[in-house]
């Protein structure tokens, strides 16, 4: 079977090309810089240069190939709202109207921030519906990107089966991890509410999984959740990382509401004085953190076969040899 993957040169993109490499799969992926895929030419992976925002390209990149991994998109906590419709929505759009022309089955990779949920009294699955309360970009077009996957599966035949990550992590993160480590050494770090939240942690290899079991599955228009299947607070997340840097651990309580208000205002004063660069903290960053959800894997497990294969701990020891041997963003 020949793949392609977009969003390769990126953190799950790139663990993905690893992983199906590694199965014997010809790899295809869609990269605008080739200058960025020295990982990708190493691999063997075959480069097709293009960009979601140019369908032509696309048309191209997926001539042959059966089967698509859609991981490319803006993922970020600030920016332009027409660059996150531009990447995550009418990119999206391009990407399906490609794999309909071409006749390729494609696997959409989602997040479960579309549904935009804080806290729910119960175990979130697949049938939950979508909050009405979106607050920043990023999930805003998520959202409206998975919605235009699942119509492309009602309204048009494609086949397409749709994967929903929590908060990635692991090895080779050079989004979230970054921010805070950084936090964490200017000690700009809080325990929202004592950090007592469970997050909703997906380890990089264990969505790769996901990913991949949803691109060997004959079910189309099905969307799975993804995750670690682990309760682990924030409080834990934060001390851990905390140890594997080598740095104090958060320690300072903050109440919710006074961190929503300080959030808030900071994104009102970036966005009147059009910085481009992200305030201190934002409005997703701060969902990203102190969200409570337990989610519910039964569809994943039971249709998918899916089975998370490493645990915190076990992610924790890995995130600890990679940060030794590239001697990552060590303490000064």
């Amino acid at each position: 079977m020949k793949v392609l993957i977009t969003g390769a040169t990126g953190f799950l993109g790139g663990h993905l090309a690893e992983a199906l490499v590694k199965e014997g799969k010809r790899v295809r992926a869609l990269v605008r810089d080739e200058a960025k895929a020295n990982r990708l030419k190493g691999l063997g992976v075959e480069l097709s240069c293009g960009d979601l925002r140019e369908p032509a390209s696309l048309v191209s990149a997926a001539k042959g190939i059966e089967l698509i991994y859609h991981c490319a998109g803006m993922v970020d906590e600030w920016g332009e709202k027409e660059s996150f419709y531009e990447a995550n929505v009418e990119g999206t759009r391009n990407l399906l109207e490609a794999a309909l022309k071409n006749g390729c089955k494609v696997v959409h990779t989602s997040s479960l921030t579309v549904l935009a949920l804080h806290k729910s009294p119960k175990p979130i699955n697949e049938t939950f519906p979508y909050s009405r309360k979106v607050l920043d970009l990023y999930t805003e077009t998520k959202r409206k990107g998975e919605m235009i996957a699942l119509e492309y599966t009602q309204l048009k035949g494609l086949p397409v089966t749709i994967v929903r990550p929590g908060l990635i992590w692991g090895p080779r993160d050079t989004k979230t991890l970054p921010r805070l480590v950084s936090h964490l050494k200017n000690k700009r770090l809080f325990l929202v509410d004592g950090g007592k939240n469970h997050l909703t942690l997906s380890y990089c290899s264990n969505v790769v999984d996901g990913l991949i079991l949803a691109g060997k599955s004959g079910k189309s228009g099905r969307v799975y959740h993804i995750t670690d299947g682990e309760k682990v607070t924030a409080k834990e997340y934060f001390c851990a990382l905390a140890k594997l840097f080598q740095l104090p651990p958060p320690r300072i309580p903050v109440p919710f509401s006074l961190a929503l208000l300080v959030v808030f205002l900071m994104g009102i004063q970036a966005r009147l004085t059009r910085r481009e660069d992200p305030p201190l903290f934002t409005l997703y960053g701060l969902y990203l953190l102190t969200h409570d959800l337990e989610v519910d894997l039964s569809r994943a497990r039971t249709e998918l076969g899916y089975q998370p294969k490493i645990g915190f701990a076990e992610g924790i020891k890995r995130m600890g040899e990679w940060i030794r041997e590239e001697n990552v963003w060590r303490k000064e």
